[in-house]
């Protein structure tokens, strides 16, 4: 397995550590925190609820305007943690330059089809990160164009009202709203000609669909073709290429012949050209095998793949009388290999196996379906599996499931894309560890608001004062009440990053999470007993989060981490306690100008006032 592909590594030069509680975006508390401690060389590490998603971007660049002065002085940084993500099911394929791939295959090396929403044109583009979790849930919506498997909070790129925006699954409620609302499906590439001729890439079109290797010592292609207004065209093709061929006729004896089973009428003879072989050494550089689509075919320009796809059809395709609509014949493995090709040239695709058990690759140049399927919403089932999700730059790719393709959005939170990046100031995703001259940190964000009931009802209470007010639709007017409640929020646990860990020898000394494991404080639930009678599933999940920090817990050890300290906020108090040699320090939240805060350095807890 590749390191890149699971672990975020932050290196940092500074020989101090001081864990922070929660900041509820008390941002004036880190200045202070600053002066009052005048700490050198540190780097300040928030335990969650920093308080981001209250207002726009902007106006944390202003704020760490006014910090970094103070932060670049004492060479000082700070870094925050929370995590939680929006996926996909692990059936889910990403299309990539090695073809569709599961999640588990993936790598950061790899890029991936992403649609630029100020061109409506595809490109290529690297992966950020890749995140994979758990879900007891699965929204599903599927069609004949469509089948989507998603978690409730997963952004899908639709266009809508013909501007591009992302919507959430659980926002898909009535197709009143949503009837407007589509899926892109391909989407022309943004990228120049590549290296090879025209009449080049049509022959390796005639070859991975009608060719066959004639000689397999000495490796002649042959193209068979029976088709009498493509026989010419073949011709003219190799000589404008000026390649040496024969063209010999294959009459069939019997004209009701038998192919793949099925009885044929009126069997037309075949032509077959064979390649001599400084032209056939040629293809083999550039197709090695038919079966394997070669990686160029990636690189090639909108009307270079326009001439590769509108090849295919001719060769083993067909044109219905429904104007832009194609049907392309042949084996799964090879049309599935096609498939993002056509997507590539901006078309709308679907791979099935008709009623004879054939399988084809249904095409149609209009590229948009409705995401809400004969007026039905997404489906909630029973999941019980991972799930993950990509980041990158233009905050979708392109996926593949069950033969259906089509761009799907991802989550460019603060967190998981690193909004805020800057030298004093970072937000790094779960599962990160932070590398310094002395410590091996673990960090893992998320947990629960106890009183989540409350904050949804606030939301859906604004969003409608917001839509009256503004103007707007509710879908519109939810999006500007997102500081009240952020839906996302439990931890997850992801065994694969933690046995990373191992594989690579990075021992953990510290780890530092926002929730924490069952056997810490606090025990009881006494205190949240309001909340508790309010939200019928809030004890259920308070417990599994925690039982989620067990794992972790448990997991670090058997894999025999050092594991010299656990810091953690969200309680709301401050508390230290030993369990089996490991330090567990919970950390109060800022207020009134107060930060409880850990110095590693000098092993003591402090509150600054």
């Amino acid at each position: 397995m590749n390191k890149k592909k699971l672990i975020d590594i932050f290196n940092i030069d500074k020989p101090n550590i001081c864990f922070v509680g929660d900041i509820h975006g008390e941002f004036n508390s880190l200045q202070s925190l600053m002066k009052k401690t005048n700490f050198k060389d540190t780097a300040y590490i928030v335990c969650g609820d920093i308080g981001f998603g209250f207002n726009k971007k902007e106006y944390y660049s202003k704020i760490f305007n006014k910090l970094s002065k103070t932060a670049s002085e004492l060479n000082c940084e700070f870094i925050f943690i929370r995590g939680n993500h929006d996926c996909l099911s692990k059936d889910t394929r990403v299309f990539t330059k090695r073809g569709f791939l599961h999640y588990n295959e993936l790598t950061l090396d790899d890029e991936i089809l992403s649609f630029n929403v100020n061109n409506e044109m595809s490109e290529w583009h690297s992966i950020d990160d890749i995140i994979v979790r758990n879900s007891k849930e699965i929204y599903e919506q599927k069609g004949q164009s469509l089948h989507i498997e998603c978690t409730s909070n997963h952004r899908h790129l639709v266009k809508y009202d013909d501007k591009y925006d992302y919507i959430k699954t659980t926002e898909f409620k009535t197709y009143g709203l949503t009837k407007r609302c589509h899926i892109i499906h391909g989407a022309k590439i943004n990228q120049n000609d590549y290296d090879i001729k025209d009449d080049e890439i049509r022959i390796v079109a005639w070859l991975m669909t009608d060719g066959y290797v004639d000689n397999k010592k000495y490796g002649y292609y042959c193209i068979s073709q029976s088709k009498e207004k493509y026989i010419q065209e073949i011709k003219d093709c190799l000589e404008r290429l000026k390649v040496n061929y024969t063209c010999s006729v294959r009459e069939r004896i019997n004209k009701e012949t038998i192919i793949k089973d099925k009885k044929v009428k009126k069997a037309k003879a075949e032509n077959i050209f064979r390649l001599h072989a400084e032209f056939s050494k040629k293809m083999q550089i550039y197709l090695n095998d038919k079966n394997i689509l070669p990686s160029w075919l990636y690189e090639l320009s909108y009307r270079q793949l326009k001439i590769f796809t509108d090849t295919l059809i001719k060769a083993n395709g067909t044109c219905l009388k429904q104007k832009g609509n194609y049907i392309l014949f042949g084996k799964y493995n090879s049309l599935l290999s096609f498939q993002p090709l056509f997507s590539m040239c901006g078309y709308r695709t679907s791979l099935i196996k008709d009623c004879r058990g054939d399988y084809r690759l249904n095409i149609c140049e209009n590229n948009l379906s409705k995401i809400m399927i004969n007026n039905k919403k997404f489906v909630k089932k029973e999941y019980n599996d991972k799930v993950f999700c990509l980041t990158t730059k233009l905050s979708n790719f392109l996926v593949e499931l069950n033969g259906k393709v089509y761009f799907t959005g991802n989550c460019p939170k603060y967190f998981d894309k690193r909004l805020i990046n800057r030298k004093c100031f970072k937000t790094i995703p779960d599962y990160s560890v932070i590398q310094t001259p002395l410590y091996n940190v673990l960090c893992i964000g998320g947990a629960i608001s106890i009183d989540r009931t409350y904050r949804q009802l606030v939301l859906k209470e604004n969003a409608l004062k917001y839509s009256i007010y503004h103007g707007c639709t509710p879908n519109e007017a939810e999006k500007l009440c997102q500081q009240v409640y952020w839906d996302d929020e439990p931890c997850y646990y992801d065994e694969d990053k933690l046995s990373q860990l191992k594989l690579n020898n990075i021992n953990i000394d510290i780890v530092c999470t926002h929730t924490c494991p069952s056997f810490t404080k606090p025990f009881g639930k006494e205190n949240i007993g309001y909340w508790l009678s309010k939200d019928e599933n809030l004890e259920r999940d308070i417990d599994n989060e925690r039982e989620v920090m067990d794992k972790v817990y448990n997991k670090l050890k058997t894999d025999g981490h050092t594991l010299d300290m656990w810091f953690y906020g969200h309680f709301h108090y401050h508390n230290v306690q030993f369990v089996d040699k490991t330090k567990f320090v919970m950390l109060d939240m800022c207020r009134n100008g107060n930060c409880d805060i850990y110095d590693v350095f000098n092993t003591k807890e402090t509150i600054y006032n």
